[in-house]
């Protein structure tokens, strides 16, 4: 009974370590995407909404 709660414990502790690693990198990965300096202006072409659609993606 002790090795299954001890067993059981280890896979608790794991999941959260995994859930507390997984908040800080989308956090950390959040961070960065605010420091866009500059976007450049989309004429109103097609072709030129298109390839900043496709730079999008």
């Amino acid at each position: 009974m002790t090795q299954f709660l001890f067993l059981l414990g280890g896979i608790i502790s794991a999941l959260v370590v995994a859930f507390v690693y997984i908040t800080l990198a989308a956090n950390a990965e959040a961070n960065h995407q605010d420091r866009v300096m500059s976007v450049p202006l989309i004429g109103p072409e097609l072709d030129a909404f298109l390839r900043a659609l496709h730079g999008a993606a």
